[in-house]
């Protein structure tokens, strides 16, 4: 049976973020997403079928599904391929739009955090992600964070790895705003890391 391989571009809205069903089984072919979330597919490409239709996703790319959908992965080889409900691309994909405003005087604006992010029902895995945070002058920083914070809040945070570029006062606020009040967190200022006690 001839089926046409659509590009995952097609479904892909930003804006659209959501937690993974709690009572997802990741070692089913089928999966029934409970709210809007989005799909990468970290290594390789993933074959998906949606609707009855069938979707490549390359490696990098998004695809966001709509709520109470059941989605049918042909590919079992989850933990290599795709992490399901990978809410902070999308913050990667909004910052995208600020890159126009950048220029090589304005590179220290921009931060690489990097999270590890434990992934249950997964062989106990991690997954460690970078994340570009511009901090330029003509962008609303402010209503930026504010999007981003809310990604973050998708994921169940192990650590943040700050660089040492990093401002004390963006510190403060992924602190106050991502990890709630200090007394919930030790700082370590030696690797400038965030970490749960």
């Amino acid at each position: 049976m001839n089926q046409v391989i659509k590009k995952s571009q097609q479904l892909t809205t930003l804006g659209q973020y959501s937690r993974v069903s709690q009572s997802c089984n990741y070692k089913s072919s089928q999966v029934r997403i409970v709210d809007p979330m989005l799909i990468r597919v970290v290594q390789g490409s993933k074959v998906i079928s949606y609707k009855g239709e069938i979707y490549e996703i390359l490696a990098g790319e998004l695809l966001v599904v709509p709520a109470n959908s059941l989605l049918d992965i042909t590919n079992q080889n989850i933990q290599n391929k795709i992490y399901l409900a990978d809410c902070f691309t999308w913050s990667q994909e909004i910052l995208k739009q600020y890159e126009s405003l950048k220029t090589t005087q304005s590179t220290d604006f921009t931060y690489q955090i990097k999270i590890v992010r434990s992934v249950p029902n997964i062989f106990n895995a991690s997954i460690n992600y970078t994340i570009s945070i511009i901090q330029d002058p003509l962008s609303n920083y402010d209503l930026l964070l504010h999007q981003f914070i809310q990604l973050l809040r998708c994921l169940e945070i192990v650590n943040i790895n700050f660089p040492i570029s990093v401002n004390e006062g963006l510190k403060q606020k992924l602190e106050r705003l991502i990890l709630g009040a200090p007394t919930k967190m030790a700082i370590k200022s030696n690797c400038k890391t965030f970490c749960h006690e």
